[in-house]
């Protein structure tokens, strides 16, 4: 995905309109054929024919459980669900509408899944807990409680609950857990080898609100946060020697994979716009050049990881330009970036916001 040219920028590839629901979640197959996108407003999920029409290929709905997450499969048509209405996860076959199995065992709703690249194996987190499962049988197995060690005393009760983050390696060799220390004294994140995940972690990275506060500093942040960073999202690039943490303030953090140091902290500018500009969310580009920012504005930032600069910006104004060209209505676009991630083999990159899924391509 090369953005160092002037005209080298993708342009909309297709829309995908979801009736006035905001896209809470996307997932691309790894063959890139078929992008899975979740609508928790009305608990569907829909495929796209990512490369061959760019249109919808059929919606599926799951309106007892709900869909807020979505997560693809090794098999095409297979995909893991969960949403807020219970605290269970969906593995659901697509192409004859069938539930095949449901993991039972968290205490809250999940809100993040994360499938193992070569095995069968998946992780699944919720307030207070992260799970690992095998595709092949019902029960965990195993279980790290996050829960009881972030109460202190009595008065426990007016803390918010600690919102875990897990998620495998490119390589599906390594995970990571994310969590907040107690008492919001920081974030803390945990590498496992997950073939002797039962061992503990190998290597610990430690985040306290000073530490970041003298990062943000370092990093010339403009108004940076004042209070701790909420992390919100983490991930590796394909080569697993960066990690990506979005928060919930706004910014992107990108970590060294193997000492935990902070290399970038990227925030939207606000340049463009009559306000500032808030990160929403993001992702590495596949061939590990590029970082992608969804803003609450609409506009998806792109930054070149080793300058730190803003190489490009996809602005929603020009989707709905080619929209009217293509004689569709303007409306079904619109609002901040909810939902984005790169296409694993073809040049694309899938946006979602309050309205429709916009396939980006060059």
């Amino acid at each position: 995905m090369d953005f160092s040219l002037p005209n080298n920028k993708p342009g909309l590839g297709s829309s995908i309109s979801h009736n006035g629901h905001k896209v809470s979640s996307m997932s691309y197959h790894n063959d890139g054929q078929h992008l899975f996108v979740a609508t928790e407003g009305d608990s569907k999920i829909t495929i796209v024919d990512a490369i061959q029409t760019g249109k919808s290929k059929g919606t599926f709905s799951c309106t007892r459980e709900g869909v807020s997450v979505v997560a693809a499969t090794h098999d095409e048509y297979c995909v893991l669900s969960a949403g807020k209405k219970q605290n269970t996860i969906q593995y659901w076959s697509l192409y004859d509408n069938k539930i095949l199995r449901k993991f039972r065992g968290h205490t809250s709703p999940v809100h993040e899944i994360s499938l193992c690249p070569n095995e069968d194996m998946v992780l699944s987190s919720s307030n207070g807990d992260v799970r690992l499962w095998n595709l092949q049988q019902a029960g965990c197995m195993a279980k790290l409680d996050l829960g009881p060690s972030h109460k202190t005393g009595s008065s426990s009760s007016n803390q918010s609950s600690p919102s875990p983050r897990a998620v495998f390696d490119r390589s599906g060799l390594v995970f990571g857990i994310q969590a907040e220390m107690p008492k919001k004294e920081g974030n803390y994140i945990h590498l496992y080898d997950a073939r002797v995940y039962d061992r503990g972690a190998f290597a610990e990275f430690k985040f306290t609100t000073q530490l970041l506060q003298d990062a943000m500093k370092t990093h010339q942040i403009v108004n940076p946060p004042p209070g701790p960073l909420t992390i919100n999202k983490i991930d590796f690039n394909v080569e697993g020697d960066r990690i990506l943490c979005q928060t919930s303030e706004g910014l992107a953090l990108v970590l060294d994979g193997f000492n935990g140091t902070i290399q970038r902290i990227f925030q939207p500018s606000s340049t463009t716009t009559s306000h500032d500009a808030k990160g929403t969310v993001s992702c590495f580009t596949h061939d590990g050049k590029s970082l992608l920012m969804g803003n609450d504005n609409g506009i998806i930032d792109v930054y070149d990881l080793q300058s730190g600069t803003t190489v490009k910006q996809l602005k929603v104004t020009t989707v709905q330009q080619q929209i009217e060209q293509h004689s569709s209505s303007p409306d079904d676009v619109g609002g901040g970036i909810t939902a984005l991630t790169c296409n694993p083999k073809y040049h694309q990159i899938a946006s979602g916001c309050a309205n429709n899924t916009c396939l980006w391509i060059w």
